[in-house]
């Protein structure tokens, strides 16, 4: 009787597993032990989640029709390797982590900053660019000059995102600092929409975030840590933890991308600069 349990207990584990396989690409068989590597070759399809973030990834709210840097970047990507690049879902900063170990998509192909508080659970690929990180106010206020340290007293507010990188530095750097905190899947744009407005004194953001900002509302905001900022941060696709195969295939697209200047073609596209979007060096 023992061994007929232990028996119809193994069959429906193998059941199991077997629908859980076909659901996933009907008609494809992937063994259960694959990694996400041997699951993109076998379905010829990396699933790419999204944070909408312009102009590095935008998502009109219309259509539902994607454009941004980082788009073309993976469409070109995915043309290179014959991979289908399949937009599977949206994400927020905070959760990010979590649907990639969870295997609800392959990578986070939009921009993700490189950080060590994010590299204890996954991977990045090689950088595509960096960041500069900037403080930005009000136009008119004059309570801040070219001194970070301003920022950390408690009668500041820092417009953040929860999860969000500005919101880890702000947390590292400004800890006396009130934080005036929206929750994750919001804009950046009302990140600095809260500073321009007077509900947050300072928001931490890269100037081509910014700069995407102020085509809408000129004048608004001032960069008080110009030629001295906050940080600089690489600019990554996120991959999951120790699949060495997956990030040598797509660094392998990314390198040939930059050194064949279709970066740079794409970054024209999109009106980016090195001011705004800083290309790693190429060898020549």
């Amino acid at each position: 009787m023992q061994v007929k349990h232990i028996l119809l207990v193994v069959i429906i584990s193998l059941l199991v597993s077997f629908c859980a396989q076909s659901a996933l690409r009907p008609g494809v068989k992937i063994p259960v032990s694959s990694s996400t590597y041997e699951r993109v070759m076998t379905t010829k399809t990396l699933r790419c989640a999204y944070i909408s973030y312009p102009p590095y990834f935008n998502v009109d709210p219309n259509t539902h029709k994607f454009s941004g840097l980082f788009y073309d970047l993976m469409e070109k990507v995915g043309a290179k390797l014959s991979l289908k690049i399949e937009w599977t879902e949206e994400v927020g900063w905070g959760t990010m982590i979590d649907g990639l170990k969870a295997g609800r998509y392959d990578a986070v192909c939009s921009n993700v900053w490189q950080n060590a508080t994010r590299a204890v659970h996954v991977d990045f690929s090689q950088p595509i660019g960096y960041a500069t990180v900037d403080a930005w106010v009000r136009a008119d206020d004059s309570r801040f000059v070219n001194d970070i340290a301003s920022f950390d007293k408690d009668n500041v507010r820092l417009s953040t995102i929860d999860g969000e990188m500005g919101d880890i530095l702000a947390r590292e750097l400004f800890p006396k600092a009130k934080r005036a905190a929206l929750p994750q899947i919001t804009s950046f744009s009302d990140v600095l929409m809260q500073v321009a407005s007077g509900k947050g004194d300072v928001a931490i953001a890269e100037p081509a975030i910014v700069a995407d900002f102020l085509k809408t509302n000129p004048g608004t905001l001032r960069n008080v840590t110009a030629g001295n900022p906050v940080a600089i941060f690489p600019i990554t696709v996120m991959l999951p933890k120790g699949d060495a195969q997956l990030k040598s295939l797509i660094d392998a697209a990314i390198e040939e991308i930059i050194y064949t200047r279709q970066l740079d073609a794409i970054m024209a596209k999109y009106k980016m600069d090195n001011n705004t979007f800083l290309k790693p060096a190429r060898p020549f």
